[in-house]
């Protein structure tokens, strides 16, 4: 190939991709895709909704992510309390409101005590809860409910890698879990 055909090439890749990139404007810098309101704030430090007692209960503190899920009228969260002073370890909390801005805690206890459990995800699924959370270690694993307090634990979540003769390893990252015609997916 010549000089003159790797430049057309090349001009005409130019003009394709550089065609394909959205060169809209934006004014001050909104989405067109969603509303301000749902992706131009900030949190309220002075007035968290919901945050640790700052006592010394278990949930003195909570872990970065929890999952809010909307159901029947009441949101439902699950979040992560801990207390160094207690344990290293990061507990099951739950919480409810009705308007999402008044939270009450379930128990003055972890719903789950027997594992360690963060940055969770819950869905529901034919009546049944599915939580995917990181364990010690970022190592992720599955929990089952049917009511969404009492969660019955399924294990690691471990990867099958057949081009390392058949190495097993568990996943250490945020996974996604998704159902299609009755299957469950990671």
């Amino acid at each position: 190939m010549n000089i003159k055909s790797t430049s057309l090439i090349s001009l005409l890749l130019l003009i394709v991709v550089g065609y394909g990139c959205n060169t809209k404007s934006k004014k001050n810098n909104q989405s067109e895709d969603f509303p301000a309101a749902m992706t131009q704030f900030s949190p309220n430090a002075s007035s968290p909704i919901f945050q640790g007692t700052g006592s010394e209960t278990w949930d003195k503190q909570i872990r970065e992510r929890g999952y809010i899920l909307y159901e029947d009228g009441l949101y439902r969260m699950w979040y992560s309390g801990y207390n160094e002073g207690i344990s290293e370890k990061k507990y099951l909390g739950y919480a409810t409101s009705k308007d999402g801005v008044s939270w009450e805690r379930y128990s003055d206890e972890p719903i789950l005590k027997d594992i360690w459990v963060e940055d969770m995800h819950v869905i529901k699924y034919n009546d049944l809860y599915y939580m995917l959370a990181e364990g010690k270690g970022d190592i992720t694993h599955l929990l089952t409910s049917s009511d969404g307090i009492a969660w019955d634990s399924k294990g690691d979540i471990a990867i099958f890698y057949p081009h390392c003769r058949g190495a097993i390893r568990p996943f250490t990252y945020r996974l996604s879990i998704y159902f299609e015609n009755g299957n469950i997916s990671f």
